[in-house]
């Protein structure tokens, strides 16, 4: 599992709302990565890049052009 002490350049911030609270990750775009690779870092698999390129669209016109320093959303799968 990717947590803040293993996972260079994770970020992990929890929001307290009105109802509840909800935990918010980010992840800053390291040299050499892909959202295939970041995926598999956070999801143990590639298939769900897409899942972060669609949280990030507003950020990224393409899952393949992702550029170092970029921070990432990176969402929760549902169950």
């Amino acid at each position: 599992e990717a947590t803040p002490e293993n996972t260079q350049g994770m970020e992990v911030r929890v929001v307290q709302r009105a109802t509840d609270a909800v935990q918010a990750r980010f992840y800053t775009v390291q040299s050499g990565d892909s959202l295939g690779a970041i995926s598999i870092t956070f999801f143990g698999s590639s298939e769900y890049y897409d899942v972060i390129f669609q949280a990030n669209k507003g950020l990224l016109s393409s899952p393949d052009r992702i550029r170092v320093g970029q921070r990432l959303v990176i969402p929760q799968l549902d169950a």
